[in-house]
């Protein structure tokens, strides 16, 4: 199945290369103009959108909510998100704005039901944080927008994404769910890639992706070979705030490799039958062998083993060497040096060469073997 859905301007599915999202988070340290140099930036790395977090401390956590990421100071996550810096939620109009002129999509986290407004006015995609999945008002908010939905999944249930889905599924415009690990850094063992392919098997109908909060780069290739279409990575040009996501973001040459790395990977998976494709022509015939005479073999003689030795490079009109000449009898002469070839010898007893093509055509060949090789022209 081809899972498939349109998220803001663009067209994810299998048979498209993957996106890829910067997520900026606070990173920009309450700056508007540093969101725009970090969106200008990140399209240059090949970024397919930016996002934004929209928060309140007082309407995301209460007063002594202890943080939950290893990064950063030990203070409580108010006063965490004071420090990063707040950027007014009308503010962010202007960011989106210059997005679209840059051709970058523009999209934010909401932690409440008055960002979800803003970014419902200003955005056409709106993700919803693992940790909000079961926050029944501020899903009803975002799915009334009609807004795309990029819902990530980490630390959840089968049962309470299902819910998820359900729930937005009733107004919201298309709905993606991205595979994660809710643990910040997330060391390799616990990345739990494999969620990726257990969400596409329980939810067919919908593209998934991977929400990655693995350090460096190295993630993006075997997400996207589990079948992600959409990956968020941390991003930062750094900074002189002590913002938690500094640390574990990758700056623009990484995101840059992200995005390659990405790219490349659902590339390298385009190729699954099992014939020889265009660029192995010249391997198919330098590294195949065939049949060559070591010593002259008169017309009429039966070949010895010492007569014949498999050598490189493979003639296509060469006798077939999965098959030992030894016994066969030349039916022509055939010079010391030179290439067997299929005309020049036959067996004994069945009075034919041993060329592939012959011994499909003559059935020489099992009933499945025959229909693979007439599948693939050989």
């Amino acid at each position: 199945m081809n899972h498939t859905a349109e998220i803001g301007s663009t067209v994810v599915s299998d048979i498209r290369a993957p996106i890829v999202i910067a997520e900026a988070g606070q990173c920009m340290e309450g700056s508007v103009e540093k969101a725009a140099e970090m969106a200008t930036r990140a399209a240059a790395a090949g970024a397919w959108g930016f996002k934004v977090q929209l928060l309140h401390p007082e309407w995301i956590a209460a007063p002594d909510a202890r943080r939950y990421w290893e990064h950063g100071d030990d203070v409580d996550q108010r006063e965490v998100f004071r420090r990063n810096g707040l950027v007014p939620y009308p503010a962010w109009a202007a960011v989106a704005e210059h997005c679209a002129e840059i051709g970058i999509e523009f999209l934010g986290t909401p932690f409440d039901t008055a960002a979800v407004a803003t970014l419902g006015s200003i955005s056409r995609v709106i993700k919803v944080a693992s940790g909000d999945i079961n926050n029944v008002r501020l899903l009803d908010a975002v799915r009334e927008t009609g807004c795309a939905v990029i819902l990530s999944t980490g630390a959840s249930t089968f049962r309470e994404i299902r819910w998820a889905v359900d729930r937005l599924a009733e107004h919201a415009g298309p709905v993606a769910l991205l595979a994660c690990s809710l643990e910040y850094p997330t060391p390799p063992a616990r990345a739990a890639l494999g969620r990726i392919e257990t969400l596409r098997d329980l939810f067919p109908g919908l593209v998934v992706g991977y929400s990655d909060h693995t350090e460096g780069v190295w993630a993006a290739g075997p997400a996207v070979a589990h079948g992600a279409r959409i990956l968020e990575k941390h991003y930062s040009i750094g900074g002189a705030r002590n913002v938690p996501d500094h640390e574990m973001a990758v700056d623009d040459l990484g995101l840059y490799d992200y995005v390659q790395g990405a790219e490349q990977a659902w590339a390298g998976g385009g190729i699954g039958y099992l014939n020889l494709h265009d660029g192995e022509k010249p391997a198919a015939r330098g590294a195949r062998r065939s049949w060559y005479a070591t010593a002259h073999i008169p017309k009429g003689a039966v070949i010895q083993p010492d007569d014949v030795i498999p050598l490189r490079p493979h003639d296509v009109d060469g006798a077939r060497v999965d098959v030992d000449l030894a016994g066969w009898k030349a039916t022509k002469p055939i010079l010391a040096g030179t290439v067997v070839r299929q005309d020049a010898v036959k067996h004994p007893s069945a009075g034919r060469s041993p060329s592939a093509r012959q011994a499909l055509d003559d059935g020489d060949v099992d009933s499945a073997t025959r229909s693979l090789l007439g599948r693939f022209g050989r």
